[in-house]
């Protein structure tokens, strides 16, 4: 079944790239007793035959809207996830194929066109949500895949490199040919950057996202029961005590990013790295009140303002998900039994 799927999917390609020998090569590494993420997605030309060559695998595909792509797809296993996508722009065919088991990450890279092919393979491993080894190689070819010879891709990794962990293109390639002295502060680097990029770039949506109401203290146990070690403990209490002197209300409504980034950073995810920001709701008699918390490593902030329950209403409106939970809808005072 899997092998007739899997050649299903590739006769939506165009001719140039299934009869490339590197290709066929790279498609033949990928096991076949794979099981499918999300929808396998194809252009509408290649939806539009399945729809009468293949009608029962039909609701295993969806049709791309980039106009660029050819083809995206997820399979997992039962010990690591594989990504493939395919793009064609200017005339060039990239390709990327993605595998990753939690401890280690490969990607090659292949570009495909009418003068030459270039191929790039990515190695990372990981360890707690460290990247501890990062190794990266470039090789062109002609068309009868005879090696280019002097190649110098030394900007190129180091670009990727730069891109990778927010650092200057100036100072990419000593840190890359010197990363196992330097890992720990290039993660930690990177990691602060992504936090801060996260809060950036966050849809309305995500900010206004919200979990069930509960009560600060069941907040603290819930984490206090994952904690391992004393450390993490003196982090909960930390966060938990400057909240409690500023949000003086027992229940309160947490945005989900806020409470995974806290819960990330005191159970060691992010390398005692915390730059977060997201919202707690409390509701009084007649409002509500709008806490706008910022939390790092060495600080909390917490700003206050006082809502209507009308715009309270319409913040909640606004969170992805939100209207699944009862309990937020009651707090809220959008229950359908009122």
């Amino acid at each position: 079944m899997n092998k007739t799927l899997l050649n299903l999917i590739l006769a939506t390609l165009p001719s140039d790239i299934l009869k490339d020998l590197f290709f066929q090569n790279l498609i033949n590494t990928i096991d076949l007793d794979f099981k499918i993420c999300g929808k396998i997605n194809v252009n509408e030309q290649s939806l539009e035959a399945l729809k009468i060559i293949a009608p029962h695998l039909l609701n295993l595909f969806d049709k791309i809207t980039n106009k660029d792509e050819l083809l995206n797809l997820c399979f997992y296993y039962p010990d690591k996830l594989l990504f493939l996508s395919i793009t064609k722009k200017n005339n060039n065919y990239e390709i990327t194929l993605k595998t990753t088991n939690g401890t280690e990450t490969k990607i090659v890279s292949f570009i495909l066109n009418n003068q030459l092919k270039k191929i790039k393979t990515t190695t990372l491993k990981h360890e707690l949500g460290l990247i501890t080894d990062y190794k990266s190689a470039i090789y062109l070819y002609d068309n009868s895949y005879q090696k280019i010879k002097d190649q110098k891709h030394t900007e190129e990794i180091s670009t990727d490199f730069a891109n990778l962990f927010f650092i200057p293109q100036s100072l990419s390639l000593f840190f890359y040919l010197n990363f196992h002295k330097y890992y720990k502060e290039l993660n930690k680097y990177r990691l602060f950057k992504e936090m801060e990029l996260e809060i950036l770039t966050r849809p309305i949506n995500q900010e206004y996202e919200l979990l069930e109401p509960m009560k600060i203290s069941a907040l603290k146990t819930k984490i206090h029961y994952l904690t391992t070690n004393e450390k993490q403990r003196e982090k909960l209490n930390r966060i938990i005590n400057e909240i409690s002197k500023v949000i003086d209300k027992e229940e309160i409504v947490i945005s989900k990013l806020l409470f995974e980034s806290i819960l990330k950073y005191i159970l060691d995810f992010t390398q005692d790295m915390i730059y977060t920001s997201g919202i707690i709701i409390t509701k009084e008699y007649v409002a509500f009140n709008h806490y706008k918390v910022t939390i790092t490593a060495l600080d909390i902030i917490i700003n206050k303002s006082i809502i209507t329950p009308k715009e309270a209403q319409e913040l909640f409106l606004i969170g992805k998900n939100n209207q699944d939970k009862p309990h937020l809808e009651e707090f809220f005072g959008l229950s359908k039994t009122r």
